[in-house]
Order: C-alpha cells, then sequence, then structure tokens
C-alpha cells in the first residue's frame, strides 16, 4: 500500500528509479563472489516489491471503479430528483388549474342565483 502512495509524491522517472535500483544492486553484489546469497536475496526483495505495487496496482483499479460506480449512482440519483421536483410542479400546475376552474363554477353559481 506503501507504494501506491509513493507513486502520487514522485515523478515517473523517480518511481522507476524505486523499481530498477535492485537489479544494479543485484549486479555489482553478483561480482562479488561470496555476496551471491545478498544478491540473491536482493532479487527475492525486488519481486516482493513489484508484487507489492501490483496489488496497490489493482486496488488503485478497484477504487477508480468503485467511484466510477458511485459517480453514476449520484447521476441518477441528481435525475431522479429533477424528475420528482418535474412532477411536483406538473402537480402544482394541476392544482392551481383545478381552484381556478372551481373559482370559475362558483362565480358561475353566483351569477344563476
Amino acid at each position: 500500500m506503501w507504494i501506491y502512495f509513493i507513486k502520487f509524491q514522485l515523478n515517473n522517472y523517480e518511481f522507476a528509479c524505486i523499481f530498477t535500483h535492485f537489479l544494479y544492486g543485484f549486479v555489482v553484489l553478483k561480482e562479488v563472489q561470496s555476496a551471491t546469497v545478498i544478491a540473491e536475496i536482493t532479487i527475492a526483495n525486488a519481486k516482493s516489491i513489484n508484487a507489492t505495487a501490483e496489488i496497490a496496482i489493482a486496488i488503485a483499479k478497484s477504487i477508480n471503479a468503485s467511484a466510477e460506480i458511485a459517480i453514476a449512482i449520484a447521476e441518477i440519483t441528481n435525475a431522479n430528483a429533477k424528475s420528482i421536483n418535474t412532477t411536483a410542479e406538473i402537480t402544482n400546475a394541476i392544482a392551481k388549474s383545478i381552484i381556478a376552474i372551481a373559482k370559475s363554477i362558483n362565480a358561475i353559481a353566483k351569477i344563476t342565483l
């Protein structure tokens, strides 16, 4: 998880250096015969770092997908709210029409009496 955080703190070149430094260390340590075990440990460590980075990337993709779903839900909710508002406006207009008709009927009733 820390690699995911670091990636956003470093530029691409600096981030690439993190993942290539172990290769240079392996080459240097391999030249020294007594350091073969250390060189192999260095490669194992690099593989572990790479796996951690792949997990972090998968998590980031998952977070991105979740964010896209949340945005879609928000847009649907907004559309529903607009629809409800429109329905309320239509209902209000109908109610005003009914009141106007009732007033007209009342006025006609007064004239005929």
